[in-house]
């Protein structure tokens, strides 16, 4: 993770998250989503520039000099209402640039957030994708169980993997 730094995000961040968030979701979901799934979402950019702000209450993005290379954002109640029930933390996602993926950044921010939501109180945490994504790799990777008592669609046609985790702050 040589020269980048993560900091929270902030309004000024919206243009550059609101792009990579696009290209990145492409990437990691192109044999998952139809195109035509995947360029209505692409849809009304400069809208979601405009209406972007940092949901939740841990936003984090990092950085390479002033370009944002990732970023990952959490809630202290999920919003999947079947999580929030079972009082689940909710990472909401890690989205990292092609390019800088493999570098640890995605894994720094997994530990930034487990460190915030522990030390405010959650001891448990989901974290949802869709099912054959490269994040599954992942998310087991770093002890993520895969909950097999759950569906649900994206979309309402895209098979989505839920994975769950007992979080303890990170070890020093």
């Amino acid at each position: 993770m040589t020269n980048i730094t993560i900091r929270h995000a902030v309004q000024t961040d919206a243009e550059q998250i609101v792009r990579l968030h696009l290209r990145t979701r492409r990437s990691a979901f192109q044999n998952i989503i139809s195109e035509e799934d995947i360029l209505n979402r692409e849809k009304n950019e400069e809208e979601r520039i405009e209406k972007w702000h940092p949901y939740g209450d841990i936003y984090l993005v990092a950085l390479d000099g002033e370009k944002i290379v990732g970023f990952a954002n959490a809630l202290m109640k999920s919003d999947y209402e079947y999580y929030a029930e079972k009082c689940y933390a909710d990472l909401q996602g890690i989205y990292v640039d092609e390019e800088y993926q493999n570098r640890g950044i995605g894994k720094a921010f997994f530990d930034q957030i487990i460190k915030f939501l522990t030390e405010n109180g959650a001891t448990k945490m989901v974290i949802g994708t869709l099912k054959g994504s490269k994040a599954c790799f992942a998310y087991e990777k770093w002890g993520g169980t895969l909950d097999t008592s759950y569906t649900k669609l994206y979309m309402d046609k895209y098979p989505q993997a839920f994975y769950l985790y007992n979080i303890h702050p990170p070890r020093a």
